[in-house]
């Protein structure tokens, strides 16, 4: 046991730590895969299909910013992660490219999100406005 833990590579650890982050996404991607058969297999193709087209249909421009958003994060974080990684790696005649078209990735990226947040701050204070006015429209009713 001793002479595992001598001979540990501490440059695994980043590698552990991704491939652990990994399967913990997989995880909940499958139990997603899963829960959605059963309730295929529950509802019938049919019910099934239109439950689905109406959830697709009721998501707001906002919830869809914000996946959109969410996802760019993490692609950006895992192209941080790639820059990282390669700096540590050094993998010879290639590291030094890698670094380049990861850092060049990340800068669009990074444009992609500035952009994504400014839509959705847009989209938060229109939900806002939105609010007031039905709030109002009830009173007014009332």
């Amino acid at each position: 046991m001793l002479n595992i833990i001598q001979n540990f590579k501490w440059s695994y650890i980043p590698w552990i730590i991704g491939i652990l982050i990994a399967g913990y996404f997989l995880y909940k991607a499958i139990r997603r895969i899963i829960k959605g058969i059963i309730s295929y297999r529950k509802l019938g193709k049919e019910e099934f299909m239109k439950r689905l087209k109406d959830g697709f249909d009721s998501i707001t421009p906002t919830q869809r910013t914000k996946g959109e958003l969410n996802g760019i994060i993490i692609s950006l974080l895992g192209m941080i992660i790639g820059i990282i990684m390669m700096a540590i790696i050094r993998i010879k005649g290639v590291w030094i490219w890698a670094e380049i078209s990861l850092i060049g990735g990340s800068l669009i990226t990074i444009w992609q999100l500035i952009g994504k947040v400014q839509q959705y701050r847009v989209l938060k204070e229109q939900d806002k406005i939105m609010e007031e006015l039905n709030k109002k429209e009830k009173e007014e009713l009332d």
